[in-house]
């Protein structure tokens, strides 16, 4: 990175036989042009870090032009200032070698017999072959990094190799500020050093300044931003401590700039093919679709051991549309085959909230009221999507996710498939999901263990029919998780009525009993509740209810004969067993 030319080496070309003044402190600066003249102000006739080469003609005719000459070329940033003696001086007033020294800007003489030409000649050669070393190391450096990416080797080694390269500190941030990778060399930087680094990007972006760089305690910082679909999705920062940023080095993070923003967009093609797959893998295994033998080589593809026992979850979002209590469509076993097969319309990860995914007049689009927008819809969808699939990807558990309606199914590989190990995952899962997406409230349905990709398609019909009594018990403040292989039959028959359903069962079951209870005070349902209860055992029911056994027999022939039924009757006792749950579950609804 060292300039192709500086005063010292002009100093050094013993054929020109330049004499230092002022500023030897100085000539390693670099020169990046030669200028003659004998205006008041040359300056706007100069490049930057420029060299004046003047006969003093201007300093003969007035005595304080000299001082004012180095006061110019100082505030202009120019690389020093070359007297020939012998035309018209033989030597430099003092009061200019002394604002010089002040300043700290180089003063030179040069001899009479030497041609400015000559000088000039040997300076314009020596930037020419500059710009060429210029081109060929940009070149070699933009092509070191271009291999970087097409080896996939990350924005880590990309960022080392820059600050190597650029013998400087380098820090890339992501759009919120995160620090992602960083090699620190010249400049080092402590954690509260990279905050304030930010902090001033981020002040000098909203300032909107034109070029990407500024100041900050003593360094100069050069920054470029990685925009992806017009948002700032990665900031690449260069430090130099005291000293002017190269030009070679602003041209490197320009082109670091655009591999940041390809490699990104690589990165987000890859993923989006990647969930696609998995989802349409999920998608077959839970419609029944495809081969064994190809399925299995496509779960183990992406992650999933066939040989080891699984679960699949639905996990449903309450009042996904901003309905009243109550509205949601109900999952029923009628909606079963068709929610099977339907898979939402809901925006993959990465994809545009308004984009081609959006839902049509189905599905929740069918469903909207006063409540939220169906871009408010969508984007909660997603939010809760990838909420679930970082919560799993966090815990190294290997799975599946595909959404549905207002769910997500999810194939999960537990590492141990027992309902209390899988409830230790799901419930912070559950937990961080609310978290994580506002308005919110999950219940989750779980099937039973399955093994191999054949029973998919009935763990997710176990996992709809769990997740009803999931929700309604989550509405009643109760588990918002329930495990299809902790339902009895009958609670998961009776689970999935309707209110009506379940006044209909009771009504033909026990009512009558319970109206006789409440005229007579007595307590006959209490006294079926325990002999069903004992196995329909008269002698442990009798020592339950602390009475005679014949007490107890004529009170069962009292019920049969109110009920119009036999307990000796295998049919009858269904129905009666149902019809105290339905009493029960109706009781409850109606104490809330």
């Amino acid at each position: 990175m060292r300039p192709a030319l500086t005063l010292r080496d002009l100093v050094a070309e013993s054929e020109f036989g330049l004499n230092v003044l002022v500023g030897v402190e100085a000539l390693e600066a670099p020169v990046e042009g030669i200028h003659l003249s004998e205006l008041q102000d040359p300056t706007p006739w100069m490049l930057p870090r420029s060299l004046l080469l003047s006969t003093g003609l201007n300093i003969v005719l007035d005595a304080t032009f000299g001082e004012r000459l180095v006061d110019i070329m100082s505030d202009a940033g120019m690389a020093g200032i070359g007297v020939a003696l012998g035309h018209y001086l033989d030597e430099l007033p003092e009061s200019m070698a002394a604002r010089a020294r002040e300043r700290g800007l180089p003063l030179f003489t040069v001899p009479m017999d030497v041609p400015f030409r000559r000088i000039t000649a040997h300076v314009y050669y020596a930037l020419s072959s500059q710009d060429s070393y210029r081109l060929r190391r940009t070149l070699s450096l933009q092509s070191h990094l271009l291999e970087l990416l097409l080896e996939e080797r990350g924005p880590s080694e990309l960022v080392v190799q820059l600050a190597d390269l650029l013998e400087t500190s380098v820090f890339l941030f992501d759009g919120g500020g995160e620090l992602v990778a960083e090699a620190q060399a010249q400049a080092r930087f402590s954690p509260q050093g990279r905050r304030a680094l930010w902090g001033a990007y981020l002040e000098h972006r909203a300032r909107r300044e034109v070029l990407p760089a500024f100041q900050l305690s003593g360094f100069r910082v050069s920054y470029r931003e990685a925009s992806l679909y017009g948002r700032v999705d990665r900031v690449l920062v260069a430090a130099y401590p005291n000293r002017p940023i190269p030009e070679l080095a602003e041209t490197t993070l320009s082109f670091a700039q655009k591999l940041l923003t390809l490699d990104r967009l690589r990165e987000r093609d890859v993923a989006a093919l990647r969930s696609r797959m998995r989802t349409g893998l999920l998608d077959d295994l839970v419609s029944g679709i495809g081969a064994e033998r190809d399925l299995a080589e496509r779960m183990a593809y992406h992650g999933i051991d066939p040989a080891r026992g699984w679960r699949v979850a639905v996990l449903d979002i309450a009042d996904v549309a901003g309905r009243q209590a109550g509205e949601g469509p109900r999952v029923t076993p009628e909606w079963i085959p068709a929610a099977q097969t339907a898979v939402t319309a809901m925006p993959r990860r990465g994809a545009s909230p308004t984009g081609d995914a959006a839902p049509g007049k189905s599905g929740v689009a069918g469903s909207l009221s006063a409540g939220r927008s169906e871009e408010q819809i969508q984007e909660l969808k997603t939010l809760f999507l990838e909420s679930v699939d970082r919560f799993l990807g966090d815990h190294g558990l290997p799975y599946l996710t595909v959404p549905k309606s207002d769910t997500v199914v999810a194939l999960i590989q537990f590492p141990d498939t027992e309902r209390a190990a899988a409830e230790r995952t799901l419930v912070p899962l559950c937990r961080r999901a609310e978290e994580e997406v506002s308005g919110i409230s999950v219940s989750i349905g779980v099937s039973s263990p399955g093994r191999g990709p054949m029973g998919v398609a009935a763990a997710f019909r176990q996992a709809l029919e769990a997740v009803a009594p999931a929700k309604s018990s989550r509405r009643q403040g109760g588990q918002a998780i329930r495990f299809f292989d902790q339902m009895h039959p009958q609670a998961r028959l009776l689970e999935l009525q309707s209110a009506e359903g379940l006044s209909a069962i009771y009504q033909d079951t026990v009512a009558p009993l319970v109206e006789h209870d409440r005229s007579r005070n007595s307590r006959l349902v209490d006294t079926l509740r325990v002999f069903l209860g004992s196995g329909r055992s008269v002698r442990r029911a009798s020592e339950v209810l602390h009475m005679h056994r014949n007490t107890l027999t004529k009170r069962l022939e009292r019920i049969e004969a109110i009920l119009g039924l036999s307990l000796e009757s295998n049919d009858d006792l269904v129905s009666l067993t149902l019809g105290l749950r339905a009493y029960d579950m109706l009781e409850r609804a109606r104490g809330l």
